[in-house]
């Protein structure tokens, strides 16, 4: 169903002299959110070619099979729906504000359209805010992020916790690339896709902010000393490369629930 959003989107671009895939992203989210009150089909002409039909009626129609209606399900699936719209209203924000930044190129304001929705701390409220231990790597050699679990059956007992596993590793990385990003963009060696070369010291402050930020839901202040705490006594510890580049060193992450 997406997709065929998704294809109407890019068809009514190429109506543009000079089709941009910003505008047709921006599109296709604004359609996402009045999904539910979308009339949308397709029919041939020509010969092996698709056009929007001007005389959609009702709902989202499948373009193999003109008698399915896949919006038919929506009222039996209202969380998701309403879910699915608010989503596609905040990643729209989110590129409204990146633009009016002018950081939707490269770094922070554009990596911010891929943060979670909603926040950690919310996602996962039902689950006590786990204590964080940050850290650096600076021999890590891999270009690949690791993970290294000791208390397995606290993840298996309660199914939340390695579902907050999953989001936590994918919106590290999404930290760490962004600071990467940002922090290297007025260097001046050629580490980082931004031009310069990124720091252990200048990314760790800002994938600190986001984790405050997103898991632990309160306002950035630097992060206390770690003196005497070891990643080896907390639940699972993740490790990101600071770089795919070169082999720059890593941060370091452990979690710990109490």
């Amino acid at each position: 169903m997406l997709e065929l959003i998704a294809v109407s989107a890019a068809m009514k671009e190429l109506d543009f002299e000079k089709p941009l895939l910003l505008r047709a992203f921006n599109r296709f989210l604004a359609t996402v959110e009045k999904i539910d009150q979308l009339h949308l089909a397709f029919e041939k002409y020509g010969q092996g070619l698709w056009k929007i039909s001007q005389s959609a009626s009702c709902g989202i129609i499948e373009p193999s099979n003109p008698y399915n209606n896949l919006s038919k399900n929506f009222a039996k699936r209202e969380v998701e729906l309403a879910n699915l719209k608010m989503f596609a209203k905040v990643t729209r924000e989110r590129i409204s504000q990146a633009m009016q930044s002018q950081q939707c190129s490269i770094g922070l304001g554009f990596f911010d359209l891929f943060r979670s929705q909603p926040k950690l701390v919310t996602a996962f409220a039902l689950l006590p805010i786990p204590s964080i231990l940050g850290g650096e790597d600076d021999s890590y050699k891999s270009f690949f992020p690791r993970m290294e679990l000791r208390n397995p059956n606290k993840f298996k007992i309660n199914p939340m916790m390695g579902q907050f596993l999953k989001a936590i590793q994918s919106s590290l990385f999404i930290y760490v690339r962004a600071a990467s990003l940002s922090t290297s963009s007025s260097g001046g060696g050629g580490g980082g896709r931004g031009g310069g070369t990124p720091e252990l010291s200048k990314i760790r402050p800002v994938v600190n902010k986001r984790l405050t930020e997103d898991v632990r839901g309160g306002s950035y202040s630097p992060w206390t000393s770690s003196h005497g705490k070891r990643h080896e006594d907390y639940d699972v510890t993740l490790t990101v490369p600071i770089s795919d580049q070169s082999k720059l060193g890593a941060v370091k992450y452990s979690f710990k629930w109490d």
